[in-house]
């Protein structure tokens, strides 16, 4: 299961960390990175104690086989409907000599 995960998270952590920088602005990467980053770890402290009473009172089996079909739900839905029409590349905005507020 970690060996699994693994492999998937570190195929789409790259395209998603891509999508991100592509579609904030420069002034925002950091905010931005650092809000995503944020939100992937804020059920951490959450889960763990909800894992542990869902094992005690259902077993093992019935959480590993709930926790696969909700990650698999996670990592697949986004693959389907709007959310991955807007992945592709926004049109590129015309370059300018220099910055509109630096006009004399």
């Amino acid at each position: 299961m970690w060996a699994v995960s693994g492999i998937g998270g570190g195929l789409i952590n790259p395209i998603l960390s891509a999508v991100i920088f592509e579609r904030l602005p420069p002034r925002m990467v950091g905010r931005g990175m650092s809000m995503v980053g944020a939100l992937t770890r804020i059920g951490a402290p959450v889960a763990a104690p909800g894992i542990g009473v869902a094992i005690g009172l259902f077993g093992v089996s019935p959480v590993l086989v709930a926790g696969a079909a909700l990650y698999l739900a996670a990592v697949c839905l986004p693959a389907f409907g709007r959310t991955a029409t807007e992945l592709e590349r926004p049109p590129e905005e015309p370059e300018t000599a220099q910055p509109p507020d630096q006009l004399a």
